[in-house]
């Protein structure tokens, strides 16, 4: 007996009745080849993707444009890339302004960052960071490492077992057949391994014939019982 009024948007009615209007499938709306979605819609092929979305047909449900993609238009049937060496933080971007630098890349034209700088990328286009000290770095990084002989998180680097020297700088590996605690920061705390003979700091020789030496440090090699020796 009415009075009737129009389905509103992001719903229609495809049939004459009593019958309550139904609502769009999942990220569409009524949009009818329009800009914005429109209300009184006659059927589901009125259901149009939204923006930062897509399907093959109208009338679907739509899939959320993916990480690197954006779609700004309704209705469409595929995603946009992003300009090169950028990617969105999220699914169903709209528009490249959603569109940042992958990470180890920086600036207006994303480039990648020059060797000892780093920057993960993200919104606002963060610049290129020197590496913290100890630290390095590729072309094109979103992290820095803690350089050659060395292990930790860059900032916190420490010499690893068998080098030695000041992290911050550079470890230098122990003399050979000489070890060192991880963190060592004299070559004096490099020490022969078993089986060799020297002072703190090396050089280190290997035990002679009929001496041994069973443990790593600074001790001699020791004479082997009577009657027993070593191989040559």
């Amino acid at each position: 007996g009415g009075p009737c009024e129009p389905c509103p948007p992001g719903e229609y009615k495809d049939a004459v009745g009593a019958a309550q209007c139904t609502p769009c499938p999942s990220n569409t709306d009524t949009y009818d080849n329009q800009s914005q979605p429109i209300n009184g819609s006659k059927g589901i092929a009125n259901c149009t993707c939204d923006p930062g979305s897509f399907a093959e047909s109208a009338g679907l449900a739509c899939t959320l444009c993916p990480a690197g993609k954006h779609q700004a238009s309704t209705g469409q049937r595929q995603c946009l890339d992003c300009p090169e060496n950028r990617t969105t933080q999220t699914p169903g971007s709209v528009n490249t302004s959603f569109c940042d630098c992958i990470p180890g890349h920086a600036g207006a034209g994303c480039a990648p960052c020059p060797p000892d700088t780093y920057t993960p990328g993200g919104p606002g286009d963060p610049s290129c960071s020197p590496c913290p000290a100890g630290s390095e770095s590729s072309g094109g990084a979103s992290a820095c490492s803690c350089k050659q002989g060395a292990s930790g998180a860059p900032g916190s680097c420490v010499c690893d077992p068998g080098w030695y020297g000041d992290a911050d700088a550079q470890c230098l590996k122990c003399p050979g057949n000489a070890t060192s605690p991880q963190g060592s920061p004299l070559v004096q705390n490099c020490t022969c391994k078993a089986g060799y003979e020297g002072p703190a700091g090396g050089p280190c020789a290997p035990c002679a014939q009929g001496t041994y030496k069973d443990s790593g440090g600074t001790q001699a090699c020791a004479a082997c019982a009577a009657g027993r020796t070593t191989p040559p």
